[in-house]
C-alpha cells in the first residue's frame, strides 16, 4: 500500500492552483489582444474564482498542508497575514 499522493491530486495543491489560475485569468482580462468575446469570458471566469476560492487560504487544514508540502511552502499564499497566522499555528502544533 503506497501512501503517496503522486497519482491524484492532494489537499496541498488546492492553493497553488487557485492562484495560477486567479494569475492567469487576470493576465488575460489585462491582455488589450483578446476580442470582447474572450476579454468577457476571461473576466467571468476571474470573478467567479475569486467569490468561489477567496477564502481557500483561511481553511486551516489545506494551508497547513500547502505549507508543509516541500513542493510549495509558502510562495503560493496570497494573503500574506493567512500566512504568517498559518505558519504561527503550525510552529505550535508541530
Amino acid at each position: 500500500m503506497e501512501l503517496s499522493g503522486a497519482k491524484f491530486a492532494t489537499g496541498s495543491v488546492v492553493i497553488p492552483i487557485t492562484k495560477m489560475l486567479l494569475k492567469f485569468y487576470t493576465n488575460a482580462v489585462r491582455t488589450s489582444m483578446l476580442d470582447t468575446l474572450k476579454k468577457d469570458l476571461s473576466s467571468a471566469i476571474q470573478r467567479h474564482l475569486l467569490n468561489r476560492f477567496d477564502g481557500v487560504e483561511g481553511v486551516r487544514v489545506l494551508a497547513q498542508a500547502t505549507l508543509l508540502d516541500p513542493r510549495y511552502k509558502s510562495q503560493f499564499f496570497r494573503d500574506e497575514a493567512k500566512k504568517k497566522n498559518v505558519q504561527d499555528t503550525t510552529d505550535v502544533d508541530l
